[in-house]
């Protein structure tokens, strides 16, 4: 399995590549440590901040107190951190910047060293309010990006929202545990990308508040799933 990561490590250094036409919104390659310094957020760990001091922050789902692992900035391959899921937990904490965009290219780095799994990570945006996720009750307004594990080097994605939106992509074949995803929004248009591939091209035609308005990012990882599960260089730039 050491192995395997440090293989994907090479190879997402090679796929990681930078839109120089266009403005940086943020940045993160979460190099940085973990630690329970700060008395506000003593009992779950100080997640830090993207490089332009946006928060990263921290929602106990469930309610039941908290763990370290889930999420941390972790080391996942040496000399290598990321924000990291250890699975399964016995929380299902959420992550969630106090920034609000609307139109954006997000590119990130996922990894994963569990088996397949129906569901992954999702990566929500355009969330109305700072924490919501599309998965909580009350029809919030936002989409939310499925990340689905299959096969020891392919997955699929899934766009989602709660006003009739629900679109799975084909099969797409990395090469290894994970990938390079970027996710570029303009208006009520979505496109997602996994590597090179467009994964899924869709025009929101649905009620959503959302496909016209700024929002928030969140980032969850169900407590079930297997393994550790990693979001890395976080990349957030204006469209062009």
């Amino acid at each position: 399995m050491e192995k395997s990561i440090l293989i994907l490590v090479s190879a997402l250094a090679l796929t990681w590549s930078f839109n120089t036409a266009a403005a940086v919104l943020m940045s993160d390659d979460f190099e940085r440590d973990y630690n329970s310094s700060d008395a506000a957020t003593a009992s779950y760990g100080n997640l830090g901040a993207t490089k332009e001091g946006y928060k990263w922050l921290r929602r106990d789902l469930d309610k039941n107190g908290p763990d370290v692992h889930l999420p941390g900035i972790l080391e996942y391959a040496a000399g290598n951190k990321g924000l990291v899921w250890k699975c399964p937990s016995r929380t299902s904490d959420m992550v969630y910047l106090d920034k609000k965009l609307k139109d954006f290219k997000l590119e990130f780095d996922y990894y994963r060293t569990g088996e397949a799994s129906f569901h992954g990570v999702t990566v929500n945006f355009r969330m109305i309010r700072p924490a919501m996720a599309v998965s909580d009750g009350g029809r919030p307004s936002g989409y939310g990006l499925q990340i689905m594990p299959l096969t020891k080097d392919s997955m699929k994605v899934k766009l989602l929202s709660n006003y009739g939106l629900a679109k799975e992509s084909a099969e797409i074949y990395t090469g290894k545990f994970g990938g390079h995803i970027s996710i570029a929004v303009q208006g009520n248009n979505i496109k997602i990308y996994v590597g090179e591939a467009l994964a899924l091209d869709i025009t929101d035609a649905t009620d959503n508040p959302a496909k016209n308005a700024d929002g928030f990012f969140t980032i969850q990882a169900n407590q079930w799933v297997n393994g550790d599960h990693c979001i890395d260089n976080w990349y957030v730039t204006t469209i062009k």
